[in-house]
C-alpha cells in the first residue's frame, strides 16, 4: 500500500533501474535519515500515476510510485539522472503504443515543470545546453580548445571534412543519448552497424560507398584529437575533482559512460587553476550544480574540451577515491 504519510518531505531521483550512482546516492540518503523515492520514466507503460491539477497554483498535484503516494509541493529536490524522457525504441512498435509513449512524455513534462524544488540537475539542460552544440560553443567561450565537429549527412562535405582533419575522424550517433543499448541508430549509417552505440574512428575508406546510408540521417563527426591521457573533471557544487585515464582508441569519452567501470584506473592529478576556473565557469553558464567535463590532454599538457555529462555516473571514481568523498557531497546537494 502507498504511504500515506503526505506531509513528509522528500527528494525524487529519476533515474534508470540499473544507475549504479543513483543506487549510492539513495543508499546514503536513507543513511542520513532520508525517503528518497526513486522513479524511472523510461519504464513503458510508466509504472506511476500522477494528478496535477491546473493552473499551478491551484490544487496540490500528486505522484504515486509504486509504495509511494506524495504531494507535489512536498518534494524538495530532485537528483535528475536521464538524458531524456523518452522511452527505448523498440523492434515492435505499434501505434498504440507509440502514442501512449508521446503522450507520456508530454503529461511528464508539464509534471516536471510543476515542481518548485531544487533540481541536480534541471532537465532544461538536458533538452536544451545538453546538445553539442552549445557545449562546444560554451567550452570556446570558456577558453577551451575545441576541436573541429561537423553533423552532416552529405558525403562531399563530410569528405572535405576528412581532408582537413588529416584524414580521420571519430564518428558518433547523434542519437546515442537517447537509446538503450542494443538499439540500432535511427536511419543509421551503415558503417558503423558493428558498434551503433560506440564512438569509433573512421577514415576515407569507410565512408565511400555508403552515400545512401549516410544521406538517411545526419551523422555526428568529431576531429581526432591525439592524446597521452584523457582527463575527467568532476564537478559538485563548483567544487573541482580531476583524475586522468589511460587513452585507449577503443573506448572513446564522449561518453563518461564509457568509461566509468570498475576496470578503469582513474588517477588523480592535478589541475592548475586556471583550467580549473574556466571549468567552474562552464558548469555555472549551464547552471550545473553536478557534471562530469571531459578532456583530451596532450603530452604537452594541453587540454583540448570532448565533451560535458550532467547525468556521468561516478561511483567507480567514488569507490577508487573515498578522499574524494563524491557520494555524501552528492547527497548533500539535495538535503541542503
Amino acid at each position: 500500500m502507498p504511504s500515506k504519510d503526505m506531509n513528509k518531505q522528500y527528494i525524487l531521483v529519476v533515474a534508470e533501474e540499473y544507475d549504479l550512482t543513483a543506487d549510492a546516492v539513495i543508499l546514503e540518503l536513507r543513511k542520513s535519515g532520508h525517503s528518497p523515492i526513486r522513479f524511472d520514466p523510461g519504464n513503458s507503460p510508466i509504472k506511476a500515476g500522477f494528478s496535477l491539477p491546473l493552473p499551478f497554483s491551484g490544487k496540490d498535484g500528486l505522484l504515486q510510485t509504486e509504495n509511494r503516494l506524495v504531494k507535489l509541493s512536498s518534494i524538495k529536490s530532485v537528483f535528475w539522472r536521464i538524458r531524456h524522457n523518452s522511452f527505448a525504441f523498440r523492434e515492435s512498435y505499434s501505434y498504440a503504443s507509440a502514442f501512449r509513449d508521446v503522450e507520456t512524455n508530454i503529461g511528464l513534462d508539464l509534471l516536471w515543470s510543476s515542481l518548485s524544488c531544487s533540481w541536480v540537475n534541471s532537465p532544461d539542460y538536458i533538452s536544451g545546453f545538453g546538445n553539442i552544440a552549445t557545449q562546444q560553443k560554451v567550452a570556446n567561450a570558456c577558453g577551451f580548445s575545441v576541436p573541429k565537429t561537423l553533423i552532416t549527412n552529405q558525403i562531399e562535405p563530410l569528405l572535405a571534412f576528412l581532408r582537413a582533419c588529416g584524414g580521420r575522424a571519430i564518428y558518433s550517433p547523434l542519437s546515442r543519448s537517447a537509446m538503450s543499448d542494443g538499439a540500432a541508430p535511427l536511419g543509421g549509417a551503415e558503417f558503423v552497424s558493428q558498434c551503433p552505440l560506440s564512438s569509433r574512428i573512421v577514415d576515407e575508406h569507410d565512408i565511400i560507398g555508403h552515400d545512401s546510408a549516410i544521406e538517411a540521417a545526419p551523422c555526428h563527426f568529431q576531429e581526432f584529437t591525439d592524446a597521452e591521457t584523457f582527463v575527467h573533471v568532476v564537478i559538485v557544487s563548483n567544487q573541482i575533482f580531476a583524475v586522468e585515464t589511460d587513452c585507449n582508441d577503443a573506448v572513446l569519452p564522449s561518453m563518461w559512460k564509457e568509461c566509468s567501470s570498475s576496470q578503469t584506473n582513474f588517477r588523480a592529478c592535478l589541475f592548475n587553476e586556471t583550467d580549473a576556473q574556466r571549468c567552474r565557469s562552464f558548469a555555472n553558464r549551464l547552471e550545473l550544480k553536478y557534471c562530469v567535463i571531459n578532456f583530451a590532454k596532450s603530452s604537452f599538457g594541453a587540454l583540448t574540451f570532448l565533451s560535458c555529462d550532467s547525468c556521468g555516473c561516478c561511483l567507480a571514481l567514488h569507490l577508487q577515491h573515498p578522499e574524494f568523498n563524491l557520494i555524501s557531497k552528492l547527497t548533500n546537494l539535495l538535503i541542503a
